[in-house]
């Protein structure tokens, strides 16, 4: 029996059935809303610590930022309910879709001095863009709004990312630190006002 006829089993379900339900009830059985698990997403965010993980001294960390957006909007996207992402972003995409930058540090992140002149740095931005707002278009047209909490004054691809933002009625917050009282005020008032 197919993971389908055990679902239809366990529901007792006859007959034809719309793909939205299905959606749906594996949206109820995996799926919670934020209401019901806040003080522990508050609790993981903020016992967050830097990755112990040797980085060499003349590289970037690896961050697969795009790969991980693009999982999540796989993994939610057709269940049918309104869904609200929040991106916690510290640093530039360095691999994988989205990225921004190589993660050699001898190669800089583009200035603005670099997208007027078109120079090498500059070489990411038009496929990082693509990648970002065929994503946005798909949470557009899935009626998901996307928020980016970011952390650190360093560029991070916010010009690359900016539709997932625009497109989406999302939001961006900003600043130094992720434990930071003002940050997770923030953090918290925002998600009690939605």
């Amino acid at each position: 029996m197919n993971g389908f006829g055990k679902l239809r089993e366990t529901l007792n379900i006859q007959g034809v059935v719309d793909p939205k339900f299905i959606n749906k009830t594996i949206a109820s059985r995996y799926y919670v809303p934020l209401s019901a698990n806040k003080h522990k997403l508050q609790k993981a965010i903020s016992s967050l610590k830097h990755d112990k993980h040797q980085i060499p001294r003349d590289q970037r960390e690896k961050r697969a930022t795009g790969c991980a957006v693009q999982t999540a909007v796989g993994l939610v996207g057709d269940l049918g309910i309104n869904t609200r992402y929040s991106l916690l972003v510290g640093g530039p995409c360095t691999v994988g879709h989205g990225k921004v930058v190589d993660l050699p540090l001898k190669r800089t992140i583009r200035s603005y001095v670099d997208i007027v002149e078109g120079n090498d740095n500059t070489e990411y931005i038009k496929s990082a863009t693509t990648f970002y707002d065929g994503l946005a278009e798909t949470l557009l047209k899935q009626k998901h709004t996307f928020d980016i909490w970011a952390y650190g004054l360093d560029q991070f691809g916010l010009m690359e990312m900016k539709g997932l933002v625009n497109s989406t009625g999302g939001m961006l917050a900003m600043h130094e630190l992720f434990d930071h009282f003002i940050f997770k005020t923030s953090f918290d008032k925002f998600y009690e006002a939605n």
